[in-house]
């Protein structure tokens, strides 16, 4: 006890600011307190925790139309027609989204979904096979394959087309979509088709 006010006077006599820090502690204690009342009583609300992915992905649900609608992309200025056999295939359109829907089914990403929009002719004399399924997208950090459930919710469901031959009445649309991030974009995109490549950027 004596040595606690010896400490005391010590410190007041050197510093002045013992008795300072002794309320300050009082002071800091009885906060606390009243702190954890509140909160008991449901004054206050608790911290909340950190943002789990599939709460993350919860809140882009959330987000406007406007967000989540698929952002048109400019096609490449360099936009030959490709010949996958005797199928010419033709660049008609490009577009990013984080979501997408068909009809109950909603498939979100916190990257972003490409969606390559194709129209193909067939211009031998005979039908013609195209494999979409084996259709890989080609970045600097390697290819990627079809978002497979992306593909199904808003992409060609048909991935094996046969296409006969004849005029504009037989062209046939495909839509191809593919997972990446975001930070792929703009490096120099193309698309592996029955091995030829068609430029994207």
């Amino acid at each position: 006890m004596r040595r606690a006010a010896a400490a005391c006077a010590a410190a007041w006599l050197g510093l002045g600011a013992c008795a300072d820090r002794t309320s300050a502690q009082d002071d800091a204690d009885i906060t606390l307190q009243k702190l954890k009342q509140l909160q008991a009583a449901g004054k206050l609300p608790p911290r909340d925790p950190p943002a789990s992915p599939n709460e993350k992905l919860a809140a882009l649900s959330t987000q406007g139309a406007a967000v989540l609608a698929p952002s048109p992309r400019a096609l490449p200025a360099n936009n030959p027609t490709a010949y996958v056999g005797t199928v010419a295939v033709k660049l008609t359109g490009l577009s990013t989204t984080r979501r997408v829907a068909a009809g109950r089914l909603q498939l979100m990403t916190e990257e972003t979904f490409l969606l390559v929009k194709l129209l193909a002719q067939n211009v031998g004399k005979a039908g013609q096979g195209v494999d979409l399924s084996a259709a890989e997208l080609v970045t600097p950090e390697g290819k990627l394959g079809l978002a497979r459930d992306v593909q199904r919710a808003a992409g060609t469901t048909d991935l094996h087309p046969q296409l006969e031959p004849g005029g504009e009445e037989v062209r046939a649309e495909w839509t191809l979509a593919f997972e990446l991030s975001p930070a792929l974009l703009g490096t120099g995109l193309s698309l592996e088709l029955g091995g030829v490549r068609i430029p994207l950027e």
